[in-house]
């Protein structure tokens, strides 16, 4: 994955397994595209947000769903 911050400051993305493990946390800088990857290999719920205080209460989260 290819993400770009457009905001003035630092996110992350944060990816969890279907059991809640941790995949990968990846900081990003302010207006810079940082490359992420990730493998998704079995079927569920993957979660994602941004791991800053409040970030994701404010809506920086989503979730990838992966089919059998």
């Amino acid at each position: 994955l290819l993400i770009h911050n457009a905001a003035g400051t630092t996110h992350n993305f944060t990816v969890k397994n279907p059991g809640g493990e941790m995949l990968v946390s990846k900081d990003l800088p302010a207006k810079k595209t940082v490359r992420v990857e990730v493998s998704l290999t079995r079927p569920g719920d993957y979660p994602f947000y941004c791991d800053k205080p409040l970030h994701a209460a404010f809506g920086m989260k989503g979730r990838v769903v992966v089919a059998k």
